[in-house]
């Protein structure tokens, strides 16, 4: 999804626990499994596509997975969910929820963000 990204909600790395474990031709790569949902106004962007996605910092390397997309009713709201599995291999150091779009928005309201750490 496009190029502007704008920050809806943080995480700690305590916030976020490890799912499962599992070796790899690299080593041992645990996964951090949430449940994740943000209900959107996005004033002007009626019809526009956006994305919900994680991006997440692991070993000071910079990932970004997708959740969700959809397209922005006529009453300028969204709902995006989804879970999304993040492969840990060295440590979780941030974890963001971010809107991506095409366009850039001056105002985004977060009706409510749910984030929830699967076992």
């Amino acid at each position: 999804m496009g190029c502007y990204g704008q920050v809806l909600h943080s995480l700690n790395a305590r916030q976020v626990v490890t799912t499962s474990q599992h070796s790899t031709s690299n080593g041992s790569e645990r996964i951090a499994s949430l449940n994740v949902a943000a209900w959107l106004r996005i004033p002007g962007a009626s019809n526009d596509a956006v994305a919900l996605t994680i991006a997440y910092v692991d070993g000071g390397q910079q990932y970004e997975i997708a959740v969700d997309e959809g397209r922005v009713n006529s009453q300028q709201d969204i709902l995006l969910s989804g879970i999304a599995h993040l492969p840990i291999r060295r440590r979780l150091e941030q974890v963001e929820l971010r809107l991506r779009s095409h366009g850039s928005y001056s105002r985004v309201q977060v009706e409510e963000i749910f984030v929830q750490p699967l076992h």
